[in-house]
């Protein structure tokens, strides 16, 4: 299996690297977009060490390519198993990317409490709550 561990970046990267090393024969570059992905992942556990993205928990990965460019991956297959959250491992993190990550946190709440698609009442409890 695969172990995430890190910031949104590397909790990204750790779900594409699941799905390729897994069953499947598709390239990276065949990945782009919504449910692309053909075939499982291997396991795949991630613990983040910052607090904002919810990668730990999401279907969708987010690359920078090597050119700059950042693509999308959204597929109900890079789903990861189990999300290890612990507090702990943020308190080593600058505090600036803490506080970089606090505001993406706060956005995501936003997003989803003003959000026209998708909206029901637990997002917007859970929203409420940040």
């Amino acid at each position: 299996g695969i172990l995430g561990f890190g910031g949104g970046s590397s909790l990204d990267v750790a779900k594409l690297v699941a799905f390729l090393c897994g069953d499947t024969e598709q390239r990276l570059e065949e990945l782009w977009g919504v449910d692309m992905c053909r075939g499982s992942r291997l396991p795949l556990v991630q613990i983040p060490t910052t607090a904002g993205t919810g990668s730990e928990v999401t279907p969708i990965s987010i690359i920078t390519t090597g050119e700059g460019q950042k693509k999308g991956v959204v597929s109900s297959v890079l789903l990861p198993d189990v999300a290890i959250c612990d507090g702990d491992l943020t308190l080593s993190v600058p505090a600036h990317v803490t506080a970089y990550t606090g505001i993406d946190a706060m956005v995501h709440c936003t997003e989803a409490y003003t959000s026209a698609i998708k909206k029901n009442p637990l997002s917007d409890v859970l929203a409420k709550e940040g």
